[in-house]
């Protein structure tokens, strides 16, 4: 039986010229690779260049959901198709592109937060990951609280739209729907999809589901309804509260937990988000991904291998590969573990994770790739505190003194990672 996947080489090595003409259903036998050129070419159509016009949002950074929302929803012609721009309050730098990445990763950190409350925390039996949180009703404005999550899923598909990889990792429930193709039918969830969602709520059903020993006498006191965290009964189906669970119906039982959950108890919510994110990338194009494709595009490469870094890294002014500064500055990175190097590479870029295909797709200003550049500057002798390492987000340039020591450029390294947030003063 042949391969259903279209390969770059089973098809004579097709371009990107080429791939991009292909229809969506089309596009869906592609491998991921292609998907992402495919994607970026109908992102791309649906680009307004700057020139045409552009978005420019002032922000508090210690508001920075509520300034962000605010300005969605009361800017006319607000379109995330467009170039935004963003200025921090208190801080001079200009944004050619660093800062709107920075700006998409602070606010995604806020968005799926528990702290924030739009949605939660749960702990599945590999992994931790955010999902809608049904209480959110009770704690923003009935005036309010949907478009929160429409705002949350136009975020999402921008940072998408602008090759921006995000932190936070969200269920594969929440990508199952941004790309089930009938938006109006029931999404198809089923008990193995609590696994993920909450590893103690799937193991309790899990047990009454498929322990063959159990019989119908034990299970007398389970029906077909479930309390939420209010103490409300809800019933699993018309009459839910009536109908034990029995042998013959426990699986039913499990699928309709599972859909509560994960379904029916956030439908509103899940349909604003849906509904965010297609406004910016529509349904027939993203639909082309399978849930775990497009997990992997939003989430980018949570690993960072400091040797495709090193390797993917353009030098200017004095500095080479062979030079003692860089060779100092190697060094010192390879010693740093995975959460410092992402600090560095915030730090050096405005994102936190890198592109699925690494470092050689790094992004720059207006979705241009632009590989990690380190340019030397002057080191002053007269003004020995002055010699600090600076970063230029928007053309993820990092300029390094030539330090006389490692000594002295391990200290400034030290002091980067020290700071707990960065600001633009500089660009």
């Amino acid at each position: 039986m042949r391969d259903k996947k279209i390969s770059k080489t089973a098809n004579n090595n097709n371009n990107y010229s080429s791939i991009k003409k292909y229809p969506p259903h089309a596009a869906k036998d592609l491998d991921i690779e292609e998907k992402k050129q495919w994607l970026e070419a109908k992102c791309d159509e649906n680009r307004i260049h700057f020139t045409r016009d552009a978005l420019t949002l002032v922000i508090d950074r210690a508001n920075i959901l509520e300034d962000s929302y605010q300005q969605y929803i009361t800017t006319d012609g607000f379109d995330f198709h467009k170039e935004v721009k963003i200025f921090f309050v208190g801080e001079v730098a200009q944004d050619a592109g660093g800062l709107m990445r920075e700006w998409i990763t602070e606010l995604t950190k806020v968005i799926f937060n528990d702290q924030t409350g739009l949605f939660r925390l749960f702990r599945g039996e590999l992994d931790v990951s955010y999902f809608f949180n049904a209480n959110a009703k009770f704690q923003y404005p009935d005036s309010e609280y949907l478009g929160l999550f429409r705002f949350a899923g136009a975020i999402l598909a921008k940072a998408l739209f602008d090759k921006i990889p995000i932190t936070p990792k969200l269920n594969k429930v929440l990508f199952r729907k941004l790309v089930t193709p009938n938006q109006r039918a029931l999404l198809d969830v089923h008990l193995e999809d609590l696994r993920d969602y909450d590893y103690q709520i799937y193991k309790s059903v899990a047990y009454i589901v498929n322990t063959p020993n159990l019989d119908d006498a034990t299970l007398k006191d389970f029906t077909f309804s479930v309390v939420n965290e209010s103490g409300e009964e809800i019933e699993l189906l018309p009459g839910g509260t009536e109908l034990s669970v029995t042998r013959d119906n426990r699986v039913m039982y499990g699928d309709l937990l599972a859909a509560y959950y994960l379904r029916d108890d956030i439908r509103d919510e899940m349909r604003m988000f849906t509904e965010g994110f297609h406004e910016v990338i529509p349904l027939h194009v993203i639909q082309v991904f399978e849930e775990d494709e497009l997990e992997l595009l939003i989430g980018g490469t949570p690993f960072i291998d400091i040797n495709d870094w090193r390797l993917n890294t353009i030098y200017g002014g004095e500095y080479t590969e062979k030079h003692q500064v860089i060779q100092w500055f190697w060094e010192l990175m390879e010693k740093l573990n995975q959460d410092q190097l992402k600090k560095m590479l915030i730090f050096c870029t405005g994102m936190p994770r890198v592109p699925i295909d690494g470092f050689k797709s790094l992004q720059g200003n207006r979705n241009q790739i632009r590989k990690f550049q380190i340019e030397s500057t002057p080191y002053d002798k007269s003004r020995p505190i002055a010699n600090v390492m600076k970063a230029h987000t928007c053309f993820n340039r990092l300029e390094i003194p030539t330090f006389s020591s490692r000594q002295e450029l391990a200290d400034n390294l030290k002091g980067i990672l020290e700071q707990e947030s960065f600001q633009f003063d500089f660009e």
